[in-house]
């Protein structure tokens, strides 16, 4: 752990559960905390921690008086080195204390921050903001904008300014819910900085799936359902850690889906699934010339669904409905370019997939290094894809061909640079205005952290026992 130099902090403040700033209103609650800590220190915690090294001190003397005697020359310099001003905490304190500070600030300084920010004048009442929450890199509040006819765009545009007047901060961003409210992230680290194990990562309830920290300092939790997912980077740019956090949130669900995986000659990204080497995929493809086949597979089963849906009046795939329609289908392309014209034709399967399989169930993932350019009458292929991931591109050019000029803007992939911004992406998402900035997780393949993925080893018991008991009961069919 590392370790942080926090000067002039008496040590129990670290540990209080509140704000040092609240304290100086009250003088005399401050001064009785300070005093009470004081006391606790020199009448219990100082004679328990002294008889415990006399004890000790004691018992070695008969060994040898030499080490007893340097029992006690350590405590008693350990004792006095902790009481100084000037000491050494962890970066766990000090974050803690740090937290400390930028809490009360907010409170104490809020509608004055609010001013000064430019998002109220000061013949306005500034907008109010609710509890303000602990984060793993900051604090969050929600700002009630809408009370005081404030819109999200405003006190967006005000958050670098604001950043700047609380100080000591990362960052502060603003993530809009509604036109009534929005949250407020203060980081006070970079939450895109360095890498994530997949393994630390949380896991996120059907259908959602954790892929990274957002640049607001939140877990990324899309939605998977009903979503062709299009994962657009230069080599190198994370497109299959990307993936991989896809896979493994996937397979820790109750109900995990069916995997039909087509993997380019030569590839070393996604063998893991093949079931010869113990993988989880029920499609294993490697010859690009067959893939048309496979889409033809999973294009059948999407029509075989629809017409199930369409004799009961469905809309859509949901888990109560698996028994009838069957489980849910992610079918995994690595590298769409690689895809032969067969396979991406006008009239292919894969086309006609990308169009009607989404609701029911029989989804789409892959990945390319450029947008692939179609000239077919319906336009490009990536269009077809209702979820977007683009990473780093190689300049404004790539850019523009893979998110539309009109987004590039909001989304400048191209300002990312190799290797340092490995894995960073911007997603957006079917109903979601805008792009979502965020740092997926990290896939190292020297030590093949993803193979016990593939092979279950991740997996959470029950969801284990639950796919069991759904490939037993729940999908059988009648013959």
């Amino acid at each position: 752990m590392s370790v942080v130099a926090v000067r002039n902090v008496p040590r129990w403040m670290l540990w209080l559960p509140g704000d040092p700033l609240r304290y100086e209103k009250w003088p005399g609650p401050f001064i009785a905390v300070m005093v009470c800590g004081e006391l606790l220190h020199q009448a219990v915690l100082r004679p328990v921690r002294l008889a415990v090294v006399a004890v000790a001190a004691y018992s070695t003397w008969a060994v040898s008086p030499w080490l007893g005697l340097a029992i006690l020359v350590l405590t008693t310099g350990w004792d006095r080195l902790a009481r100084s001003r000037s000491w050494a905490a962890s970066g766990r304190l000090a974050r803690s204390y740090r937290q400390c500070q930028v809490r009360g600030t907010l409170r104490k300084r809020w509608p004055k921050l609010m001013r000064d920010g430019d998002v109220v004048d000061a013949h306005h009442k500034p907008p109010p903001h609710g509890p303000i929450w602990r984060t793993d890199t900051g604090v969050k509040l929600k700002v009630k904008h809408g009370r005081v006819a404030v819109t999200a765009d405003e006190v967006k545009s005000s958050c670098t300014k604001l950043a700047g007047l609380v100080g000591n901060v990362h960052s502060i961003r603003l993530r809009p819910v509604n036109p009534d409210y929005s949250w407020m992230y203060v980081n006070l680290v970079n939450p895109l900085a360095g890498t994530i194990s997949a393994a630390s990562m949380p896991v996120s309830p059907f259908p959602r799936a954790t892929l990274g920290r957002a640049s607001e300092g939140h877990w990324y939790q899309p939605t998977l359902l009903g979503l062709h997912i299009l994962i657009i980077a230069e080599s190198g740019g994370g497109k299959s850690s990307l993936m991989w956090d896809i896979i493994r949130s996937a397979e820790q669900w109750e109900m995990p889906p069916v995997w039909y995986v087509v993997d380019k000659p030569g590839g070393i990204e996604m063998p893991a699934l093949d079931p010869a080497l113990g993988g989880i995929a029920t499609e294993y493809e490697r010859d690009m010339r067959l893939a048309d086949k496979l889409f033809q597979k999973m294009a059948a089963e999407a029509e075989r669904r629809n017409e199930i849906m369409r004799r009961n009046h469905w809309k859509t795939w949901k888990p109560e409905r698996a028994e009838a329609l069957g489980p849910l289908v992610f079918g995994i392309v690595d590298e769409l370019l690689a895809l032969p014209k067969k396979a991406t034709r006008e009239d292919g399967h894969l086309r006609h997939l990308l169009q009607m399989g989404r609701a029911s169930g029989v989804q789409l993932i892959a990945n390319t290094q450029l947008p692939q350019r179609d000239e077919q009458a319906l336009g490009r292929l990536p269009d077809l894809f209702t979820g977007k991931f683009v990473g780093a591109m190689e300049g404004v050019g790539a850019a523009v061909s893979a998110i539309g000029q009109a987004a590039y803007d909001d989304a400048p992939a191209h300002t990312l640079h190799l290797p340092t911004d490995a894995g960073i992406f911007f997603a957006k998402e079917e109903g979601v205005s805008g792009f979502t900035k965020f740092k997926a997780g990290f896939v190292d393949d020297d030590h093949e952290e993803h193979l016990p993925i593939a092979r279950g080893e991740l997996r959470a018991n029950s969801a284990r026992l639950g796919r069991e008991l759904t490939r037993q009961l729940s999908f059988r069919r009648a013959a």
